[in-house]
C-alpha cells in the first residue's frame, strides 16, 4: 500500500517524453483554508518544527520518496491504471543561511541506480 497518494491530479501543461523535468517535494502540514486571504493559513512554529524534524529523520535514514504517476481510466482496480512516470525524490542535504551545504553533515551513502524490480507489477516493489 502506498504511504502517500492523491486520487486525482490535473497537470498544468502537457508533458513530453522528449524533455527533461525537475521534481521537488516538501514536508508540509495541511492548514485551514482562509476565505478572506484566498489561501491556506501559514503553518504554526510547532508545525514547522515537526516538518523539519520529519525531514531530518528522512535525511538521516537515507530515505527517498518514490512518486508513480498513473493515468486514470475506467478500470475499477487502480493497479490497472497505466503507469506514465516514476519519480524518485532524493532527500536534499541541509543548507545554511547562505545556501551552502551545511559543513560536517555526512548523509548515509545512497545508490542512485534502481535495484532490480521485484515481480510485483509495481515500479517501487509494493
Amino acid at each position: 500500500m502506498p504511504h502517500f497518494s492523491k486520487s486525482r491530479l490535473k497537470l498544468k501543461a502537457n508533458l513530453s517524453v522528449d524533455k527533461e523535468y525537475r521534481a521537488t517535494g516538501y514536508v508540509n502540514m495541511r492548514t485551514p483554508w482562509n476565505d478572506e486571504l484566498k489561501k491556506y493559513e501559514p503553518m504554526t512554529e510547532a508545525q514547522k518544527a515537526t516538518c523539519e524534524n520529519l525531514y531530518k529523520q528522512l535525511l538521516d535514514a537515507g530515505a527517498e520518496i518514490g512518486v508513480t504517476l498513473t493515468e486514470r481510466n475506467e478500470a475499477i482496480d487502480v493497479r490497472e491504471f497505466p503507469k506514465v512516470a516514476y519519480i524518485p525524490l532524493f532527500t536534499n542535504k541541509p543548507y545554511d543561511a547562505d545556501r551552502q551545504v551545511t559543513s560536517g553533515y555526512q548523509a548515509p551513502a545512497q545508490s542512485y541506480n534502481a535495484p532490480p524490480a521485484a515481480d510485483t507489477g509495481d515500479d517501487i516493489g509494493w
